[in-house]
């Protein structure tokens, strides 16, 4: 640019001041020009890192995208607490026009970003050459207009290609095995409504900021359905099935007739037009309509033969290899949910439906919101059972917590039953919110597995309930991770075509809870070794196993066998660093089973353990610190507390009753505390502990 150009450029700004100055009568403000790019590069910023917060898909290549702004959004902070040192630089036209650029490129990173993490437009992202090229050249500019501006970068050039280079790879990779899985059933059907059901939540969102909710004139309806095109049908006579009406609909489709509320008649008819588009996905409970029948509005649904997951696991048992088919399924189907931005708010077994094809069907939307929306509170136990811990505080819904409630719905589905069931009742609601909101989770331990396959199964469903179960939200697998994960198990464990595995109720040991002393299994052979060269030793889990497997009227040749073998286990195993180990061989020190009593080393081993979290360890450490002593001094008062309080945290009922009555009580000089001491000892009844409900019945707390 000429120097007469640059003048000619720098009276255009200043002309813009003295305008200002003309219109306030202040002192021209060489930034004010600024203040409305500042504006809009910071709201696109956060919008950019909402983006890459949310996204299920391209996860690698949006994150490095967001360092890229986080680095600019530190530099435009600086620029503007500066202003005064920087004055020159802001009165320079050129400057001006690439800041102007500037918020053009974060617009086009914006429209990038929301591409790249939506699984309608996998088909547009496939082509790995056109994703790279897109990227190479916005980061080219990005990077090239940091460098204009004179805005530093936290991370070198080289390095920073390399990551890019990397993360691109990655996400093309995962994106191809996504297409491979999920190309039929989710990833067309979402091409195929997408625009649709946007549009409706549009209207949605629009008719509750205009407060607009009993207007009588929806843009969209659900089909109706003329009374004459359904048939009488006869129900199943099963247990299931009572009280729901079947009808034949057009003399060949089976449907369920349930009654519906229209009072809010145009919200409620737009989201059933918006449930009859996601009936697309196979995945989807088909809403085909409303219909009267006897003058009351209905919805007419597809018939799911079957009733519920959870009605059906409460008369059958489900085999691992069809329980792995039912999790895909309806990971599928959440895939696409999140793919048109619905929630649905209230996965569990109980709201997902069988076909008379053992076809897994999520329904009951009653309680699904649009997306990036508060969700109601929900204040029923059987909802909390399945919510993320962040809900439970307050904070927004999104996809986090709808993957924390498909991994609860996983461990439901694997057992067969609600969690924490035997845990909390409904009474206890609020003792439930404390345990999930302080880390603690549902306990995941298998019956015997029937074969290596079924056991590889029970392996990876354990890693994968754990993952999504994570305790720090952005530490959970994205969605794309997820079914990843369940399609690779259901591809390697279960047969194409494979017959559904379904057993007499309770046949199945799914937790282990019915392996008993009657077990048949020759315990000289627990450990086979084919290799002379290698010394094994057995699994710390099968020590436990045999020391469970002590009876009190077994002679005592049989139980002196025994603890002879779960010693040696949890010697072994000790020695290797396995921490549960360790507890288990101090106990057998402390109480001298098969070997001499040794407290002095069963206390070291407890301290070990207990430091590395295991619950029962830190209980006996704790005690272990004040028995037989006639003076406790301060410094093992404060120790004694600290583990009684650990061994607590971790939902042990027999610390939560002693810290209620050490509070509760002020023992050892422990500052009394009546609100806290019977809060622990509410959490110890709820957990079956005796000694504090009777100690509760006698302070007359309910």
């Amino acid at each position: 640019m000429s120097k007469e150009n640059t003048r000619s450029g720098s009276d255009t700004i200043k002309d813009y001041g003295k305008g200002a100055a003309y219109m306030t009568g202040k002192v021209i403000d060489a930034v004010a020009p600024y203040i409305p790019l500042f504006d809009v590069a910071t709201k696109l910023i956060k919008e950019i890192i909402d983006l890459h917060d949310a996204a299920q898909y391209n996860k690698n290549t949006c994150a490095r995208l967001m360092e890229r702004v986080i680095d600019a959004q530190g530099a435009i902070e600086k620029l503007k607490r500066t202003k005064k040192i920087n004055e020159e630089r802001f009165r320079d036209q050129n400057f001006y026009n690439t800041f102007q650029r500037f918020t053009n490129i974060l617009t086009k990173i914006k429209v990038f970003e929301e591409e790249l993490s939506k699984m309608g437009n996998f088909r547009k992202t496939v082509e790995a050459s056109m994703i790279k090229e897109k990227f190479i050249n916005l980061t080219t500019e990005f990077d090239s207009t940091m460098r204009d501006l004179n805005f530093s970068m936290m991370v070198d050039n080289e390095a920073q290609r390399k990551r890019d280079f990397e993360s691109l790879e990655e996400d093309h990779d995962e994106i191809k095995k996504l297409i491979l899985y999920a190309r039929d059933s989710v990833i067309d059907k979402v091409e195929k409504v997408v625009q649709e059901v946007q549009v409706m939540k549009s209207q949605l969102e629009s008719k509750v900021d205009n407060h607009d909710q009993s207007a009588d004139k929806p843009v969209f309806k659900p089909p109706k359905i003329d009374t004459s095109q359904l048939q009488f049908c006869r129900s199943s006579l099963a247990p299931h099935n009572k009280g729901r009406i079947k009808k034949m609909y057009k003399g060949v489709v089976e449907v369920e007739c349930k009654s519906i509320n229209l009072s809010e008649k145009a919200k409620v008819q737009t989201y059933l037009a918006m449930i009859g588009k996601l009936g697309i996905c196979p995945y989807i409970l088909k809403f085909l309509g409303l219909a009267k029948i006897e003058g009351k509005d209905v919805q007419v649904s597809e018939w799911t033969e079957l009733g519920s997951l959870k009605d059906f696991y409460d008369r059958r048992d489900i085999g691992w290899e069809t329980k792995v088919v039912i999790a895909r399924d309806i990971c599928r189907g959440i895939a696409f949910l999140n793919s048109v931005d619905v929630f649905h708010h209230d996965i569990r077994c109980e709201n997902i439906m069988l076909t008379g094809r053992y076809e897994p069907k999520i329904a009951n939307f009653d309680l699904a919101r649009e997306f990036n929306e508060f969700s109601k509170e929900i204040p029923d136990m059987k909802v909390l059972r399945w919510m993320a811990p962040e809900k439970m505080e307050g904070k927004r819904y999104d996809t986090k917590c709808e993957i924390f409630s498909f991994g609860m719905t996983l461990w439901e589905l694997a057992f067969e039953k609600y969690p924490y069931d035997k845990k909390f009742d409904k009474q206890h609601l609020e003792d439930l919110k404390r345990y999930v909101t302080n880390g603690c989770r549902e306990k995941i331990g298998f019956g015997k597995a029937k074969d290596q396959n079924e056991s590889a199964i029970q392996h990876k469903l354990k890693e994968i309930i754990e993952s999504t179960w994570h305790q720090d939200p952005d530490q959970r697998p994205n969605l794309g991770e997820l079914l990843i994960k369940i399609e690779e198990l259901s591809e390697k464990h279960v047969e194409p075509d494979a017959l559904p595995k379904i057993y007499p109720d309770k046949q199945l040991d799914l937790d282990g809870s019915r392996y008993c002393a009657d077990f048949e299994e020759d315990f000289e052979n627990f450990t086979l070794n084919d290799n002379p060269d290698i010394k094994t030793i057995m699994p710390f889990e099968d020590g436990l196993k045999i020391h469970q497997q002590i009876r009190k009227n077994e002679s005592s040749e049989i139980i002196n066998e025994k603890r002879k073998k779960a010693w040696e286990c949890f010697s072994d195993n000790a020695d290797m660093g396995n921490s549960q180990a360790k507890y288990w061989k101090g106990y057998y020190l402390w109480e001298g089973y098969h070997v001499e009593k040794n407290r002095e080393e069963a206390v070291r081993l407890f301290k070990e353990a207990a430091d590395d979290g295991v619950s029962g360890a830190q209980l006996r450490y704790a005690f272990s610190i004040i028995s037989k002593k006639e003076k406790v001094t301060p410094a093992e008062i404060k120790e004694f507390t600290t583990y009684l309080t650990m061994a607590a945290d971790k939902g042990n009922h027999v610390a939560l009753y002693n810290l209620g009555d050490l509070y509760l009580n002020g023992k050892f000089h422990v500052e009394k505390n009546r609100e806290l001491g019977i809060d622990k000892l509410k959490l110890a009844a709820a957990y079956g502990n005796d000694a504090a409900k009777k100690l509760l019945v006698q302070l007359d707390v309910q």
